[in-house]
């Protein structure tokens, strides 16, 4: 059986990759390319047997966590479509996975609203320099939101999320 073909990592996510990010404590560190397909089947593998799910559907791009266990993802639910297009989720070994954004935008305006100082305000041109929200401003010009519209969006847009997730039952913390 042949590994399906993993695309490149987009330039925005490279982009983040230099850019330190912390929150509440915890970092949120982007990686350099995408997580290799064998590390994403041994993950799922170890924590989740027998969720049904299948780790190719996943292409993870940053990992959090206190001990970087948790990792944000695409998702990959719309076959045939550019993986900036694709969901963005959340799954950690000890909660239920998370919707985040339904595309790369929404992801980047997200978290440059949630993670920089000043935050975003939708309605206006012009908000903070900061590194997530220039980021987000090159690479996503039109896709301007905050963090609670991208996850709106999502969820409007993806309403039976969790029950694709219905067996992804948390693992026991150590």
């Amino acid at each position: 059986m042949t590994q399906p073909q993993i695309p490149s990592l987009p330039e925005a996510l490279r982009a983040l990759a230099d850019i330190p990010i912390e929150a509440d404590g915890v970092g949120l560190r982007f990686l350099p390319d995408f997580l290799p397909t064998a590390w994403m089947d041994a993950w799922f593998a170890e924590l989740r047997p027998r969720a049904g799910i299948a780790a190719q559907d996943f292409l993870a791009f940053a990992l959090t966590g206190e001990e970087e266990e948790e990792c944000v993802t695409f998702w990959l639910a719309r076959p045939g479509v550019r993986i900036e297009e694709q969901p963005v989720v959340a799954l950690g070994p000890w909660s239920m996975p998370e919707l985040l954004a339904s595309d790369l935008a929404g992801f980047l305006w997200g978290i440059a609203d949630v993670l920089s100082p000043d935050g975003i305000d939708a309605s206006l041109e012009t908000d903070s320099n900061h590194d997530l929200v220039r980021v987000a401003r090159r690479f996503a010009p039109t896709g301007r939101r905050t963090w609670t519209e991208a996850q709106t969006a999502a969820r409007a847009e993806f309403p039976d999320f969790l029950d694709h997730f219905a067996r992804w039952a948390p693992a026991r913390q150590p």
